[in-house]
């Protein structure tokens, strides 16, 4: 009898969660609100209540959360045990955590927010500049053409740099226009003086994984932290980039170049961000977390020995070090934000700082990331935290990335 009892609880349990004519337990929401500007808006804009996720159909929720644009680790759960007595659940079964209970992996003294996650940053160009003039009337064919005829001073005859007049019949912007973003270029390598790489199995299981069970693994997306979710006319933080609600988000960027290795390297894969300058003395280090799906056929245990199946999302997290690094030579024809304020120390006003910091605005941020032989032992599998008249106009447009600083980075150190 106590076999027949447990069997037919048992069957009672399961037809709760899997059965649609069973009890109905909602999920809970990943927050308390839904915020413009991050990626959580795609609950709204699909008719997803904000509460609960009834609105979801069956394909999205088979592919929950990422069906959502969120990385697949950043929904976690909590059970709550059924009442012995009463066999109800006391609150619910599963529950998602919201963002003021789920923890960041990465530092647990911090909640994983899924509002801090954004899009990449979108192609936009900036400019901040005198004009020439001239009274004369130009045509197109007049001006100098290209990017160098346009920054050197003798192409420019009978113009003067000033404001426009009454008499002024053609204008042109003095500097090139040029990008207002930055840029990060990622690659992946694996760390080829190594035979075997090792994960948080026990010892004496004696299992290891090759470089080529490696080459199997799956880049799916890049998580850039220390972004800022708002910026000024000048295209850095509107706030001074040290406290307060701007601060702090992270871009997921899943649009991925083939995942396919070449020779224990991926594809260079490009991901558009913001200048992450902050009004301090000392600039900001930056996280990157990669996520990874485990195609190499086995199981990885990783950080705390927490298991990632095969076929399973996991991360791999590594930081973008300033340390002595320093932006050379920061570009002569025009400024890059922040600018110069005052003459002290010889320094002409509205010239540029020429503060580095990770990512530069105009400038692409090399980073190659290695997988050491211990990288797989430092692997999440959820998300670590990193967030019209007569007047003739003329621009030029520089649309050449400017080299900025290198990083090379061992995954999971």
């Amino acid at each position: 009898m106590n076999a027949q009892r447990l069997a037919s609880n048992i069957k009672t349990r399961i037809e709760h969660y899997f059965n649609q004519n069973g009890v109905n337990f909602p999920f809970r929401a990943l927050t308390p609100a839904d915020q413009e500007g991050t990626i959580l808006k795609t609950l709204s804009t699909n008719g997803v209540s904000i509460t609960n996720y009834t609105g979801l159909n069956d394909t999205e929720l088979e592919s929950f959360p990422v069906s959502l644009k969120v990385p697949g680790g950043v929904a976690q759960l909590k059970f709550t045990e059924f009442d012995k007595f009463t066999e109800a659940p006391t609150s619910g079964g599963f529950e998602y955590l919201t963002a003021s209970a789920a923890q960041s992996l990465i530092d647990k003294a911090s909640v994983l927010d899924i509002t801090k996650y954004t899009y990449p940053a979108e192609i936009i160009y900036f400019d901040n500049s005198a004009l020439r003039v001239t009274d004369l009337q130009k045509t197109v064919a007049e001006y100098p053409n290209g990017i160098t005829p346009w920054d050197t001073e003798s192409q420019w005859s009978g113009w003067a740099v000033g404001p426009v007049a009454s008499t002024t019949r053609s204008v042109a912007v003095k500097n090139n226009i040029n990008y207002g973003v930055a840029m990060l270029n990622t690659k992946v390598v694996i760390d080829n003086t190594v035979t075997d790489f090792l994960d948080n199995r026990p010892a004496d299981e004696n299992i290891s994984f090759s470089k080529t069970e490696l080459e199997q693994l799956q880049l799916t997306g890049v998580l850039i932290g220390g972004q800022y979710k708002e910026v000024g006319w000048n295209f850095l933080s509107t706030g001074d980039g040290t406290s307060g609600a701007n601060k702090g988000f992270v871009i997921f960027d899943n649009k991925i170049n083939t995942p396919a290795w070449a020779t224990g390297v991926t594809p260079e894969n490009y991901t558009l961000v913001f200048d992450n300058y902050k009004n301090s003395d000392t600039q900001d280090d930056v996280l990157v977390a990669l996520e990874f799906t485990n195609g190499t056929g086995k199981d990885i245990y990783g950080k705390g020995g927490g298991m990632i199946p095969k076929d399973a999302t996991f991360y791999l997290a590594a930081k973008l070090t300033l340390g002595s690094n320093v932006i050379s030579p920061w570009p002569t024809t025009y400024a890059i934000p922040p600018y110069v304020t005052s003459t002290e120390g010889g320094k002409t006003i509205g010239s540029s700082q020429e503060i580095t910091r990770v990512f530069v605005q105009d400038y692409e941020t090399t980073a190659t990331f290695k997988i050491g032989v211990n990288s797989l032992k430092n692997a999440y599998n959820t998300v670590p935290d990193l967030r019209a008249t007569q007047t003739s106009l003329g621009l030029s447009v520089d649309l050449q990335w400017r080299s900025g600083l290198t990083f090379n980075a061992t995954l999971g150190d």
